[in-house]
């Protein structure tokens, strides 16, 4: 029997969790917190290759739960969200926004220092 594992996708300018990646027996599944984010998948929805999912040239948050994971984490994080600075990380790490900033902070203050 494996665990859930799940991981929040902060949001670069909020550090608030705009989704959530749940993995659980293999499968994988969404969960879109950030009300513009899923307002904007709802309506254009994921452009995938050919062959992503067959016939299937867009995935939407309404399709098949599976589809709409692969697609949002393989291509819609990997080719946008991720230039935008977006990141993922484990739900049980996660400290809310102002220990995210936290987090930042001392990152940077760390690199200042190693110069």
């Amino acid at each position: 029997m494996s665990a859930v594992q799940s991981k929040l996708l902060i949001d670069p300018s909020t550090h608030e969790a705009a989704a959530k990646l749940i993995e659980s027996k293999g499968k994988q599944t969404i969960e879109v917190y950030d009300r513009w984010l899923l307002q904007g998948l709802s309506v254009n929805g994921i452009a995938v290759p050919g062959g992503f999912i067959n016939g299937k040239h867009y995935i939407y948050p309404t399709d098949n739960p599976e589809w709409f994971a692969k697609a949002f984490t393989e291509e819609f994080f990997r080719h946008g969200l991720m230039q935008k600075g977006y990141y993922w990380v484990k739900e049980e790490d996660y400290t809310g926004p102002e220990g995210e900033i936290q987090k930042a902070l001392k990152y940077v203050l760390e690199a200042l220092n190693h110069k």
